[in-house]
């Protein structure tokens, strides 16, 4: 609404000739008043009666479509109602809240008297307006105008009122919001039809027509829980040993529970138990696996490592009869290595003395042959001296031959 006055002031200032401004305030009214009256008014209408909206917004909107129509002699033509689906607003109106509906400590419904609960109305038929609304408050009746700002709320208060006195006496309380509500769909169209009027009496009106269908509502759905109870034991009569079948299933699920609960946690104690036990082991793993590294210090190397496992001392028969022939296999292994390491010192020997043997020289006698040397041994023969030599005594003191070695002499090793 605020926005629509300050659309009209700023439209009207923007000429200054007083004839042009008449006629632009004609045509804004002609415009915004066909929103108003179609759409807008309505609209609020159903708000205001739902609770949605204020008194002082209400009343606004009323006042502005009011002024529009003072501008012209008739109501334009152009001016329509838009179809508007209610349904569409109940559905999203509150009911009254329970907290305001509690019950009374006096009771109060001792004073009322029965066939005075629904209010009077004093209708003008011709203008179909509403004069005057009498409402029975206890023993005293409540005479308001109900387009006066006084009368705000005044069904809605008066409703809860009736509602806590009738908390505890629910025949009572049902029949008169039944006759509550065939009143109020009686006046509706009085209240809601007229397009310049507001009621401020029946503001929140539909929050009362929404919490009567709600109230309509749960003794059906009671009645309908009842009505299912009551075919279930027919059916179990009928047959007995279904009876018998469905009383022992209804003391089973207890006893089921109970045996879930103690298999679950013997299942979880168990797992625990384990984790431990696996724990512990992998401790004591560790602890012998760092004892053998600290005695033995370093790692010794797998020949070194194969020959410590290898049993040294000599074992008995009935030892002997039980070694398998993995042992057999390992022992003509190691057999075969010693025979290759003595190979290999001979052949080592040999290529040595082959590198340090002395150079062939030739001697100046005549009759000199050279000796044969060989790889290992080297001795001198008589064959190789001289016929000079050969017959010249033999002292006892060697002498050196040619090759620098006697008979006498041992073999020479390297």
């Amino acid at each position: 609404m605020e926005f629509i006055s300050q659309l009209e002031n700023r439209t009207i200032a923007a000429f200054n000739d007083s004839k042009v401004q008449k006629l632009m305030l004609i045509a804004f009214a002609d415009a915004y008043g066909a929103f108003l009256f179609g759409y807008f008014i309505p609209v609020m209408k159903y708000s205001y009666y739902g609770g949605f909206v204020s008194y002082f917004v209400a009343n606004g909107a009323i006042q502005r479509l009011r002024k529009y129509e003072t501008l012209f002699r008739h109501r334009p033509t152009n001016w329509k109602f838009y179809h508007l689906d209610p349904s569409l607003f109940l559905s999203k109106v509150e009911p009254v809240n329970e907290k305001q509906l509690k019950v009374d400590d006096h009771n109060c419904h001792q004073s009322l008297s029965a066939g005075l609960l629904t209010p009077t109305l004093e209708i003008d038929v011709e203008r179909q307006e509403l004069l005057l609304i009498s409402i029975p408050h206890y023993t005293n009746a409540t005479v308001r105008n109900p387009k006066s700002k006084d009368s705000s709320r005044m069904l809605l208060n008066y409703y809860i009122e009736i509602v806590r006195c009738f908390g505890n006496k629910k025949d009572q309380l049902a029949t008169f919001q039944r006759e509550l509500s065939d009143w109020l769909s009686y006046h509706m169209e009085y209240i809601l039809t007229n397009d310049t009027l507001l009621y401020p009496a029946f503001e929140g009106v539909l929050r009362i027509t929404k919490s009567i269908e709600d109230a309509r509502k749960l003794p059906k759905k009671s009645i309908t829980k009842s009505n299912e109870h009551s075919v279930e034991n027919d059916i179990v009569d009928e047959d007995d040993t279904a009876f018998f079948e469905s009383s022992t299933t209804s003391e089973n699920p207890t006893e089921m529970s109970t045996l879930k609960k103690l298999s679950i946690w013997t299942g979880c104690s168990l797992a625990v138990l384990l984790v431990v036990y696996i724990i512990f082991k992998m401790q004591q793993n560790r602890k012998i696996i760092s004892n053998n590294r600290f005695t033995h210090g370093r790692r010794k190397t797998l020949p070194k490592r194969r020959a410590s496992s290898i049993r040294k001392l000599p074992r008995t028969a009935s030892e002997q009869e039980d070694i398998t022939v993995y042992d057999r296999f390992k022992s003509d292994k190691i057999n075969d290595s010693k025979i290759k390491t003595k190979e290999h010192r001979n052949t080592s020997i040999a290529r040595f003395i082959k590198r340090i043997r002395p150079r062939s020289w030739k001697s100046g006698a005549t009759h000199y042959k050279p000796i044969k040397t060989e790889l290992m041994d080297v001795e001198a023969n008589d064959d190789h001296f001289s016929p000079r030599q050969q017959r010249t005594p033999k002292s006892d003191d060697p002498e050196a031959g040619p090759s620098g070695l006697n008979r006498k002499q041992g073999p020479h090793f390297c």
